[in-house]
């Protein structure tokens, strides 16, 4: 896996985390209250809440029943998140490609300009 891969899913893990802690204190719901209704110890949920160990796909379903929330508006939010400095770079990218490429274009299309000819 590339770095800047690997940085990309930390990242979204981290604002996964972040927005299920938020969720939580907003709700008034305790780190004890969500460990007994998920199942998962509170010392891990501690740390998953801070983003220190990786949540699964089945501690993610857990947290969000016992928030009451859905796991898609977690995972979009984290989304959110993430990506906006991904995507200004690569529509920057692809802006200048374009660019690029309309000038090209553009040059093949117009014909050269030739001073007429003095009779």
């Amino acid at each position: 896996m590339s770095p800047e891969k690997k940085a990309t899913i930390e990242a979204f893990g981290k604002a996964v985390a972040a927005h299920l802690m938020a969720i939580r204190e907003e709700s008034g719901v305790t780190q004890m209250q969500l460990a007994k209704a998920t199942g998962i110890s509170q010392s891990q949920l501690s740390k998953q809440l801070r983003g220190l160990r990786a949540i699964n796909i089945d501690e993610l379903s857990a947290i969000c029943a016992g928030l009451g929330i859905s796991m898609v508006s977690v995972i979009a939010s984290a989304e959110n998140d993430v990506r906006p400095a991904d995507d200004l770079k690569s529509r920057r990218e692809r802006a200048l490609r374009l660019a690029k490429e309309g000038k090209a274009a553009a040059q093949k299309r117009t014909p050269r300009l030739e001073e007429p000819e003095s009779p």
